[in-house]
């Protein structure tokens, strides 16, 4: 949510300062501070109980107060550390980074940007997300103050929603993400695995393209080694960025 947090206050995607010892520093760590308690908070009760959803499908209760939780874990220990280094940092360090903290050209060494590679990234963090649609159900979340009346259909309201609380950058990769959601949703089961409509919905991705068009010509057993090929090298890469997984398939 840091990530979610951080595109939300700076649309431009340039590096900002969170040095506490400076105005614009002290304003955007305040706007960070503000933007992080709206996107995880889902209920108040007085002023002691905090519901909180700090990971997409659990609900935190009685816990640390988010404005606490965002002081104590990101801008106290992690962002602190990386002001007194010369180079950046690239965080979370697990699974994956999403974010760059540290010295900045023009900013000084409290500086924070989004890492090179967020896109390829941002994924990974839905990955163990029980759900068939995890980019549909995150903006669903984080927009669940919003009115979702605008337009005609889902899918359209998300993506007009998503342009008024989030930069353009992530705007345009979460609604492809949502697109994509809705075309792998709209076919279920092998009987329409191989089917024209389907390849013409899948034609723009290319490595699915390829087995539709590669099995179309497969004996079953090869479709079935072309398919674990496929698993293996989709481990492969977990793997290479020390990820984990259960692999249900392996037995002793």
């Amino acid at each position: 949510m840091y990530f979610l947090a951080y595109d939300s206050i700076c649309h431009d995607h340039d590096p900002i300062s969170l040095d506490p010892a400076t105005a614009s520093g002290k304003t955007n760590r305040n706007a960070l501070t503000k933007e992080y308690y709206r996107l995880v908070s889902v209920r108040v009760i007085g002023n002691k109980k905090i519901w909180s959803v700090y990971d997409l499908g659990r609900v935190t209760c009685n816990g640390t107060d988010p404005s606490k939780r965002i002081s104590s874990n990101f801008l106290t220990v992690p962002l602190k550390k990386a002001s007194q280094r010369s180079l950046l940092v690239k965080y979370p360090n697990r699974p994956c980074p999403l974010l760059v903290l540290g010295p900045q050209p023009g900013i000084g060494n409290w500086g924070i940007g989004p890492y090179i590679d967020w896109s390829k990234n941002l994924p990974i963090f839905l990955s163990e997300r029980i759900s068939r649609s995890p980019f549909t159900d995150l903006a669903v979340f984080v927009l669940r103050d919003a009115d979702f009346t605008p337009c005609a259909n889902l899918p359209d309201t998300l993506e007009l929603l998503l342009s008024d609380r989030f930069s353009k950058y992530l705007e345009s990769f979460w609604s492809k993400q949502i697109s994509r959601e809705l075309k792998y949703n709209a076919f279920e089961g092998p009987e329409v695995w191989h089917s024209s409509d389907y390849h013409r919905a899948f034609e723009d991705e290319e490595w699915i393209s390829s087995i539709i068009t590669t099995s179309e010509t497969m004996s079953l057993s090869n479709r079935v080694k072309h398919l674990e090929n496929r698993i293996s090298y989709l481990e492969s890469l977990l793997k290479k960025h020390d990820i984990p997984f259960d692999n249900q398939g392996d037995t002793e």
